[in-house]
């Protein structure tokens, strides 16, 4: 899951160049999320998904 890694990544650096918190993995929980939303300024979120575009 190589995608994961590069999300995780993106998360850290962009949390770096904000002196920001970064909740990746585990600690990324809607809960967790949650907690942090009114206090923030920004938000950003790095995620993949997987789809199908066959429809029948």
């Amino acid at each position: 899951m190589r995608y994961k890694l590069g999300a995780e990544r993106e998360a850290k650096a962009i949390a770096n160049l904000f002196k920001a918190k970064s909740l990746t993995g585990n600690q990324a929980t809607e809960t967790e999320v949650t907690k942090h939303l009114s206090q923030a300024k920004f938000i950003h979120l790095a995620t993949h998904g997987l789809f199908d575009d066959i429809q029948g």
